[in-house]
């Protein structure tokens, strides 16, 4: 009876360390933001594609898109103007994508973490990604003439 005891304690064991695993934690990060048109004064903004393996700072960064608010979508939002920014974040442990995220940098500034999961930025996390992936500001500066 001893030995049965002590094997269904053993098994407890190995259950209890198979569904405590911690998630994984992203260790490299891929952005891309596709070149677009400024609509107002018809210049483009520049292509940028960067990719981080500083951990402590994408870590950061994640962290602090999953903490983000979230949107009801089934509310109206009055935006300010979309000029089409958008920053396109792949999220890497290891060689396998952990997460994708759409970042608006105009408009409504929303974090998509996916179809149906959609934050709202605000200034820290704006000026957080910008200082990650090397930038001054997530817009670039259009010169106009």
């Amino acid at each position: 009876m001893k030995i049965l005891h002590w094997g269904w304690i053993l098994l407890l064991g190995f259950l209890l360390v198979a569904c405590g695993k911690t998630p994984q934690q992203p260790t490299a990060l891929h952005v891309l933001r596709p070149a677009s048109q400024f609509p107002v004064f018809g210049q483009p903004f520049p292509r940028l594609e960067r990719t981080t393996h500083d951990t402590t700072t994408i870590q950061q960064l994640y962290a602090a898109a999953q903490a983000l608010p979230v949107v009801d979508l089934g509310k109206v939002y009055h935006c300010p103007a979309d000029f089409g920014v958008v920053y396109q974040l792949d999220f890497q442990a290891g060689s396998d994508l952990l997460q994708h995220m759409d970042v608006q940098a105009s408009g409504c500034q929303w974090v998509h973490l996916s179809s149906t999961d959609v934050r709202q930025s605000n200034a820290a996390f704006s000026r957080l990604l910008a200082s990650t992936i090397g930038i001054p500001s997530l817009l670039p500066v259009v010169k106009h003439t």
